[in-house]
């Protein structure tokens, strides 16, 4: 996921990319107000999130 984000021209920090995997992997909607993960989404559709 890193790595592809670094790709894009966006690089997101280690832990970031370890949060959004989980929660990919699990299935689980995640609650932030990090806008890291919205680019995380735009090439990782599967992430579910809700920007607070």
């Amino acid at each position: 996921m890193s790595q592809a984000m670094v790709k894009k021209g966006t690089p997101i920090p280690a832990v970031d990319a370890i949060i959004a995997a989980v929660a990919i992997n699990r299935e689980l909607t995640l609650f932030t107000e990090d806008r890291h993960f919205e680019w995380v989404r735009e090439e990782f559709k599967e992430l579910k999130i809700h920007t607070v």
